[in-house]
């Protein structure tokens, strides 16, 4: 009687199963590399460009700002806060514009 063959199936399907999980491992371990790479690279950007906005508003703030320039003295009726000594103005306004209405 010839001897019976060993049935080696599953040890093939077993081997089979290891190369197919060692390449989906290797597959997806690049896949995760380039999204890794790809999320730095955007980071990078994101951080240059917060650089670049950081310098621009420590330029702006370093820019001297104009006085704003007087636009005369405070009138009665004028806009603001009447001064201190309005009654004073007041009446030197009030002579002013009578001793120029006289000249004319």
């Amino acid at each position: 009687m010839a001897r019976p063959r060993k049935n080696r199936l599953g040890d093939y399907a077993h081997l089979l199963g290891e190369e197919l999980q060692r390449l989906l491992a290797e597959e997806l371990t690049q896949v995760v590399q380039e999204q890794h790479q790809a999320y730095r690279q955007e980071i990078d950007g994101l951080k240059r460009e917060i650089r670049t906005l950081t310098q621009q508003v420590e330029i702006l703030s370093k820019r001297a700002k104009a006085p704003k320039p007087k636009v005369g003295k405070w009138v009665p009726g004028g806009p603001g806060r009447p001064p201190k000594d309005a009654p004073e103005r007041i009446a030197a306004y009030e002579s002013r514009s009578q001793k120029t209405t006289k000249k004319r």
